[in-house]
């Protein structure tokens, strides 16, 4: 019965011999078992890491699934307002107002910013909440969404990705109090008056403190739609005479 066996072990171990050379020397000082002992004092560390992150990973997981199953189908979502119907989904809605808060950092150098800045103001006057207040051209006939009364509950034992999606639809609410101011009156002029004053004041002291005030000046006069077409039709040949300039067309 061993007969075969035995005729079949001299090539076997012919064949396994440069096998178990390389092995050995694998496991010399100079290889491995040198790269175990440099890594001994790590491996336990990288062992007790790894435990540790599971929990952590866990979480990643719940974060990760609540980001594809709620967070993306929101934003692909699409408000329906019959008022003010949306031109896009959230995700594209959402960031409209950034581009406009972005601008207000165009004009500026190493001595400051200077913000663009459009002051608004109306005959009707709303109650935003005690003791805030604004000014609308027109009386506000609805808010939408309007202010919850209470408070979302917020339940950290139950995973984001097992609730409901939101819900975007919503009714239009009752406008928020508002009352029409008497501009004409002497109390409203005297008042205008003095805030304009203030912020003429403060301004010249700003473009002096820059060191604008050779290039700038501020008017006291109120800005009239004849006065920003004109400064409006100044920039463009400001603008066609620089780019003549560039293009080498004009000296």
């Amino acid at each position: 019965d061993l007969r075969p066996g035995v005729r079949s072990s001299t090539p076997a171990l012919e064949a396994a011999t440069p096998l178990v050379r390389e092995l050995r020397g694998l496991v010399s000082p100079s290889e491995l078992r040198g790269l175990v002992g440099d890594l001994r004092p790590t491996v336990p560390a990288l062992a007790r890491l790894s435990a540790a992150t599971v929990p952590l990973y866990q979480q990643v997981r719940l974060a990760s699934s609540c980001q594809n199953e709620v967070i993306l189908p929101w934003s692909r979502d699409t408000v329906p307002d019959t008022h003010f119907p949306a031109r896009g989904p959230v995700y594209q809605e959402a960031v409209k107002p950034l581009p406009g808060l972005a601008g207000e950092s165009r004009s500026g150098d190493a001595n400051g910013q200077w913000f663009r800045v459009l002051a608004a103001g109306g005959t009707n006057l709303v109650t935003l909440k005690p003791g805030v207040f604004s000014t609308t051209a027109a009386p506000l006939l609805g808010t939408n969404p309007p202010a919850p009364r209470d408070r979302p509950q917020l339940d950290a034992t139950v995973p984001c990705e097992t609730q409901a999606k939101p819900d975007l639809r919503t009714q239009v609410g009752a406008p928020p109090p508002q009352r029409t101011v008497d501009i004409t009156s002497a109390a409203y002029q005297k008042r205008y008056a003095l805030a304009k004053a203030h912020a003429v004041k403060w301004l010249k002291g700003a473009v002096k403190r820059e060191g604008l005030a050779k290039l700038l000046k501020v008017g006291e006069t109120d800005v009239t739609a004849g006065l920003v077409d004109r400064m409006a039709k100044q920039v463009q040949e400001h603008q066609h005479a620089l780019r003549a300039r560039i293009d080498g067309s004009a000296p």
